[in-house]
Order: C-alpha cells, then structure tokens, then sequence
C-alpha cells in the first residue's frame, strides 16, 4: 500500500512538472515570436534614429494574436525610450549585460506582486542600420500559467483519493485472498500433536508461493513422522532389548533363591548371570554411541594407519569365534594401505561386519574378505555363505533393532551391529552396500574415500 501511494505520488508529482515546463517552453517561444514582431514594427529615420513615437497599428499588434504584445526598448546605456502600451505601468530589471547574449536568456520577475516572465536581446546597429545598438525586453505575465498548473494541481488532487482508495481495497483483497492458504496452514500446524503426525496441508497450487509453502510444509512433516515413528520404534525395541537380560537375570536369581543348591549350581547360574550383564553392557554402549552420533557430538580424531595391518589384528581375534562353527576365513587383503581414519571408530566396520558374517554363516561354512585400494578409494569386502538377504529387506537391516524373521532363530544379536557400522562408515564419508553372494550369501562392501 505504502509503496503504492509512494508511485502514485511520484507519477503525480512528474506530471505536474512535465505539464508546467511545456507551458513555460510554449511561453518562451511566444516571447521569441514577439521579438521579430517587434523588430518589424520598429521605424528609424534618416538619421538612423528610432522613431520614438512612431507605433504599428493595433491590427498589426493582435494580429494572428490573441495576447498583448509588451515590450520595452533600452539604448545603449540601457535607458528605456519604447515601451508598449500595455507596459505603461510595468517596469522590468535591468539589463544584464553578461547574460544578453545566451539565447537561453529567460528569467521570471516580479511585480506589484505579480509574476513576469521576460526576455531580452540586443538589436545590433549593423542589424537596422542604425548608429547605436539597442535593446529588447519581451515581458509576458504568468497568471494564466499559473492558473493552468494549479487547475491540474486541484483535479490531481481530486484524483489522488480514488486510486489510493482503489488500490487499498484491490490490496485488501489480494492480501485476504494470498493470505487465507497461509490461515489453513496456521491452523492445520497449530492442531498437529504427536498423535496426529498423519495430518497434512491441503496444497492448492503447488506452483505459487503459498503452494510451494504447503508442498514444502508437507515434506517437513513426512520427515517428522518417519522420524517420530523410527524414535518409537526404537524406544520400544531398546526397551525390550533391555528388558529381555534383566528378566533373565531376575529368573535365575528367582530360581537359585528358591532352595539350597550345590556349588556347581551356584557356579552355572552366575556364569549365565555373567553373560546377560556383558549383553547390558554392549547394549548400553551401543546405544551410548549412536545416541552421541545422532547428537553430533563425536568428533573424529584422524591419524594415518596401516588399515591392513588393523584388518589382519582383528582377523586373529575373531579366529577363535569362527572356529567354533569350524568356518574358514579365505583372505585377499592387499598390503600397506595406509589413510586418515579414526581407528577407534573405524575398527568397529572391521569388527562388526565380520562378526555379523560368522553368525549368518552356518557350520562348516566359508567367509572370503577382501581389502583393495583403488584410485579414489579403498574397498572393503566381506562375503558369507549364509541365507543372503532378499531384496525388501537390504535397506532395512542397516536400521536400529532390525533382525530378520528367516534368520533370528539363528543370530542372537541385539540388531544394532550394522546401524554401528553405517554410523561408523558415514563418519568417514564412506558408503556400505549389501549384494547377493552367488550361489548363496550376502556381500557387505564398504568404500572409503581417500
């Protein structure tokens, strides 16, 4: 609205002022069209005198005219000898002589307060075959000029409350109909809680700017819920996770108070009682640290390693583990690759990775781990020669508490393993994919940049 009145002000304001400089430019030209009059009407005698009283005709003064015709005549030492009846009762300045020679020699003056706009020129002697120059002053007053421009001024004025009025309630209208999408999206966020995630803008032309508001209102609100939802699902899968050891626990206790027992018995319980707390412990860790990743608070401490060496450290350790299922580990791991990682974090992509393979693998089974060293990257592969896993599911098992119905009979883990690795993976600025092992078996292949 502001800026509305500001253009029309400013369109206002340079017409008025396009209007009052063609009148005085048509004033100017009327004032040079009466010099050459005056210059016709002028008589001199043999003498090369001006004839002092000599003066034309009044047909020849109106002719072709509808104003008087006011001059004055000034000799060479600027002293008025003519001046038309109609300036009788006008005296106009003096010559200027520094200025007599611009052609541009117009200027207003006043009057018995009255505005006068005046013109003059010198009329050299070679030009009338005189003996002296002389002087011209054409005068013309203002008061039609001036009533031209106030009449436009007044019906300006006049005009100014129509279009402010127009372009206010045009600009209401607008504004209500702009700003009625914007009501509905107040409305439809403010009513949203946690129970209705589900809730979406109604978008009624994605390609304006409200509607792209909307359109973008709704893809916030998806993330949201996927967001809300994946935190209760994993605040219900944590939670019985966690409830599963301390049952255990609790039963055994339960069970070992119940009568006296043997120490063998003692023994036996504790031993299991031992392994449901080491089970809390990873748990609690496990969750520590993605709780900390999720937050962002982890900052990676690089240092350049030997990461084949790394590999070939944690091969030996998780030795024993497969040799239980009698699994063999076939090796093809290129030597002195060496690159920034944190080697606190990244071992978890070593640990996890093959220990997720040995308990998918069955008996008797082969796992083939392979690391390289590209141009851009290094490639770390673990292939097992377990179930595999289908197509719906290759996303979904890098997901928090996720264990697959086909194989959770034969893997007692908590499903926190590879959304660890993921985590781990993406610190680096890393990718980890899963693809079928021909016949049989998955292959977990993680590509670090370098």
């Amino acid at each position: 609205m502001l800026s509305m009145s500001l253009i029309l002000v400013i369109v206002y304001v340079t017409t008025i002022g396009l209007y009052s400089r063609s009148l005085m430019q048509t004033i100017d030209e009327n004032l040079k069209s009466d010099l050459q009059r005056v210059k016709q009407y002028l008589s001199f005698n043999q003498r090369g005198d001006l004839e002092l009283y000599a003066q034309p005709a009044a047909s020849l003064v109106t002719q072709n005219h509808n104003r008087k015709l006011m001059y004055l005549i000034r000799d060479n030492k600027l002293n008025a000898i003519r001046r038309s009846a109609s300036m009788i009762f006008i005296e106009p300045p003096t010559i200027n002589l520094d200025l007599v020679e611009n052609e541009q020699n117009y200027h207003n003056f006043i009057f018995s307060d009255k505005e006068y706009r005046i013109y003059q020129q010198r009329y050299a002697a070679t030009e009338h075959a005189g003996k002296e120059d002389l002087y011209i002053q054409l005068v013309q007053p203002l008061e039609d000029y001036h009533q031209q421009v106030n009449q436009l001024l007044s019906a300006i004025l006049w005009l100014i409350p129509i279009p402010l009025i127009l372009i206010s309630v045009g600009s209401w209208l607008i504004a209500d109909r702009a700003l009625r999408p914007l009501a509905r999206l107040s409305d439809t966020l403010t009513n949203i809680d946690s129970q209705q995630l589900d809730v979406r803008v109604e978008v009624e032309n994605e390609d304006d700017e409200v509607g792209k508001i909307a359109s973008a209102t709704n893809t916030f609100l998806d993330r949201i819920e996927r967001s809300f939802k994946s935190l209760k699902r994993f605040t219900s899968d944590a939670s019985h996770e966690l409830r599963t050891p301390l049952t255990t626990i609790r039963t055994q206790a339960e069970v070992l108070l119940s009568r006296e027992r043997s120490p063998a018995e003692y023994k036996q319980v504790l031993g299991s009682v031992l392994e449901e707390v080491d089970r809390l412990e990873y748990l609690s860790e496990a969750l520590l640290q993605l709780t900390r990743g999720d937050a962002g608070i982890i900052k990676l401490n690089r240092s350049r390693q030997d990461i084949s060496e790394i590999l070939y450290n944690w091969i030996d350790n998780l030795q024993a583990l497969a040799e239980e299922k009698q699994i063999s580990f076939n090796l093809e791991i290129s030597k002195q690759i060496k690159i920034e990682v944190d080697i606190a974090i990244f071992e978890r992509i070593y640990i996890n990775i093959i220990q997720n393979a040995i308990a998918y693998t069955p008996r008797g089974g082969e796992i083939t781990i392979r690391l390289s060293q590209e141009p851009t990257q290094i490639v770390f592969q673990v292939a097992d020669s377990g179930p595999g896993v289908a197509d719906e599911d290759k996303r979904a098992i890098f997901q928090r508490f996720t264990r697959l119905d086909s194989t959770r009979q034969q893997a007692s883990g908590a499903g926190l393993g590879l959304a660890i690795t993921q985590w781990a993976v993406e610190l680096h600025k890393g990718s980890i994919t899963v693809i079928d092992n021909k016949p049989v078996g998955a292959v977990f292949i993680v590509s670090i940049p370098t």
